[in-house]
Order: structure tokens, then C-alpha cells, then sequence
């Protein structure tokens, strides 16, 4: 007897190619019950169908995934293109601004070399002499101005304080507030008790009654904002 016409090997190939396995055992084994090899036969192409249904399945799953890595690739691609061409743009761009520095360098080198030309050829004339002579001279004028102006500007600031400590330099702005005549014991302002200030007339809330400029004055008052 032959390997292939073995019990086991039949049942082997059953399982591992049911349809080699199910010849062999329709060829082979006559002694089996016609019932018998009709059930194995069932039992193991279901079993076979399913397998197939299977692996058919999977490669299914398989090439979908494949499909979709396949797209996202591509998706990835046409960015990657997309930032090379922008990078392409910058760098055309860097290109040109580049070319414009180096032509504004060159530019600049032969500016500098007819200003030390210039200055070379002005070294060796007289010229020089009467620059710095003009330039000293300029900035003795300049240090006489500046203690000009150091010096008004105290003077501004002595008077400025001078003004303000003394009361009878305050000058009325109101439309309807009267000058302050030089006299201050004839002049007559409106005071109250607890106040403060002095006023040429009611000013807000209290009692006012009159007094002369000079009383107010000695009583330490200063005038009022609003009404002077």
C-alpha cells in the first residue's frame, strides 16, 4: 500500500487540501460506508469553505488597510510637494534678496573708497587746517550758547519761584472777577471762618462776610483758584 492510500495521510489531506484528500478517499477507500465518506466529505468541505471564507476575508481587510495607507501616502505626497514648492519660493526669494545685498555691498565698497580717497587728498592740503580751524570754532560758539541758555534758564526758573511765593502776583482770570489793585487796605474780599482762600465773591457753600486784602493776607489766606 502506497503512503497516499494510508488512513491518516487521507485524513490529512482532508484537513490540509480537501480536495486532493476527498479524491483519495473516494478512490481508496471502498471498505468506508458510502454514508460515512458522504459525511466526512461534508463535514471537511465546510470545513474547507470556511477556511477559504476566511483567508478571503483577511486579504479583504488586508488590501482595504493597504488602501487606506495607500491614500494617506499620497495625501502626505501631495503636502510634501506642496511644502517643497513653498520652500522653492523662499528660496528663489533669499536668492534675489541676496543678489540685491551683494550689489548694495559693491555699491557701498566703491563709496567707501572715494570717501578714503577723498579724505587721503584732503590730508595732504590745507584744507584739513581750516576745517578743524572752523569746526573748534563752531564748537567754542556752541559752549557760549549752551551757558547762555543755562543761565536764562535759571534766572527763568528764580523768577518763576519768586512769582509763586509771593501772593500779590496772583492775577484774576475770571470774566467777572475785578483786578487786584496795589492797595490792600482798601481792597475788600469775601472770607470765612474756617476757610482757607479768600474770594471776590460767594463760592460754594458757608458764610462769607467781608474783609480787607491786608487781614486776609495776615491771617496766612491765599487766593482762591476760581475767583483770581
Amino acid at each position: 500500500m502506497k503512503w497516499y492510500q494510508k488512513t491518516r495521510w487521507i485524513l490529512a489531506l482532508l484537513v490540509l487540501c480537501f480536495p486532493l484528500g476527498c479524491f483519495l478517499m473516494w478512490q481508496y477507500k471502498k471498505e468506508w460506508k458510502t454514508t460515512s465518506k458522504a459525511g466526512a466529505s461534508a463535514v471537511f468541505a465546510v470545513f474547507f469553505l470556511a477556511v477559504l471564507l476566511s483567508t478571503f476575508s483577511s486579504g479583504t481587510s488586508q488590501t482595504a488597510a493597504l488602501t487606506d495607507q495607500l491614500k494617506t501616502v499620497q495625501a502626505e505626497k501631495q503636502e510634501l510637494e506642496t511644502q517643497i514648492e513653498s520652500l522653492s519660493a523662499d528660496l528663489s526669494a533669499l536668492n534675489d534678496e541676496n543678489q540685491t545685498n551683494a550689489a548694495r555691498i559693491e555699491e557701498l565698497q566703491d563709496q567707501l573708497e572715494t570717501a578714503e580717497q577723498t579724505i587721503a587728498s584732503m590730508a595732504d592740503s590745507d584744507s584739513t587746517e581750516e576745517l578743524q580751524s572752523q569746526i573748534d570754532a563752531l564748537q567754542s560758539e556752541n559752549t557760549k550758547l549752551t551757558e547762555e541758555n543755562e543761565k536764562l534758564a535759571a534766572q527763568s526758573a528764580s523768577a518763576s519761584n519768586s512769582s509763586k511765593s509771593s501772593p500779590d502776583a496772583t492775577v484774576s482770570s475770571g470774566a467777572d472777577a475785578p483786578s487786584q489793585p496795589a492797595d490792600t487796605d482798601s481792597q475788600i474780599v469775601l472770607v470765612t471762618k474756617t476757610g482757607s482762600k479768600y474770594h471776590n465773591h460767594k463760592c460754594g457753600n458757608g458764610t462769607y462776610y467781608e474783609a480787607t486784602l491786608e487781614d486776609a493776607l495776615a491771617r496766612g489766606l491765599t487766593p482762591c483758584k476760581k475767583c483770581f
